[in-house]
């Protein structure tokens, strides 16, 4: 019913706070996927990075089948400077979601230039978080796509310079 409410309040421009009543819908319900979507969106448009990723990861925690949506948009922000830190901070308490996110990650070819990156972002977590299927897939991609330095990054990545002499 607040779902509803605000929709129709944002749809007709009628007096209400659309936002505050979607916010009392996510609370009643948090499996409410078409609330947390319009908080995404919502979040998202007011330039609201962390608020944006608070309801992504609400979202992806409690409706596993909007992930297959939502990693795509995840992995391609990590392109923009602005939201790769957000984003590696969301990552670091390494929710349920995140194996398959990493992995979708480094089969996405869109994003898949941005997979070092995101690995930088984490530091010494990278290693503990992204699963090693995900980082070999994301180097032999990287090396198919003709990313070498990329690949490079991603493949030796948390290894000590000082062991890697002939």
């Amino acid at each position: 019913v607040l779902r509803s409410y605000a929709v129709l309040i944002e749809a007709e421009q009628l007096t209400g706070d659309a936002p505050t009543l979607m916010q009392m819908a996510a609370e009643a319900s948090k499996r409410d996927l078409p609330t947390q979507l319009w908080l995404i969106e919502q979040r998202a448009a007011s330039g609201d990075i962390e608020g944006t990723l608070t309801y992504y990861d609400s979202a992806m925690q409690t409706n596993p089948e909007v992930r297959t949506l939502l990693y795509p948009i995840l992995g391609r922000a990590v392109a923009d400077p602005d939201l790769v830190g957000p984003i590696a901070r969301l990552l670091r308490p390494n929710p349920v979601w995140a194996p398959g996110f990493y992995r979708s990650f480094a089969e996405d070819k869109e994003a898949l230039a941005n997979f070092p990156v995101l690995m930088t972002a984490l530091g010494d977590d990278a290693m503990r978080l992204i699963p090693k299927s995900a980082r070999v897939a994301a180097a032999v991609a990287l090396m198919d796509t003709g990313q070498l330095q990329a690949a490079e990054t991603v493949a030796l990545f948390g290894m000590d310079a000082s062991n890697l002499s002939d």
